[in-house]
């Protein structure tokens, strides 16, 4: 099964300490690495799954990035992991966005608001 797992942008959380690329032409973010979808696809590898990680601390990971390929690959299942309050609105917006590009794929919601709120999600 191909599986997508996404960590949700959140603008409150990541910075782009400057406009500037790093010596080896990458771009230099602050922000923290996506533990719970690295562990996750670790797991799923383990279990004979293919797994795509996206991370939108990454500025060139934009909504539009993720939804093309979800049109192109079809996973059968796309994760959306976020860490707090603020970035619920995010994912709910590219929920609906993956939705509306394929009404079949199935989406988990997963990270730490998610788990502590899962009623409300």
């Amino acid at each position: 099964m191909l599986v997508f797992l996404i960590h949700v942008r959140d603008p409150q959380f990541y910075a782009l300490p400057a406009k500037t690329r790093a010596k080896n032409g990458r771009i230099r973010v602050m922000g923290f690495p996506p533990i719970g979808i690295m562990s996750l696809s670790s797991v799923l590898k383990r279990a004979g799954h293919e797994c795509v990680m996206f991370d939108q601390a990454h500025p060139e990971t934009p909504n539009e990035f993720m939804i093309e390929e979800i049109k192109r690959r079809k996973p059968a299942l796309v994760g959306l992991s976020f860490l707090s309050t603020t970035s619920y609105p995010y994912a709910k917006i590219l929920a609906r966005q993956i939705r509306a590009a394929d009404t079949n794929v199935k989406l988990a919601f997963g990270g730490v608001f998610a788990s502590l709120n899962a009623g409300l999600v």
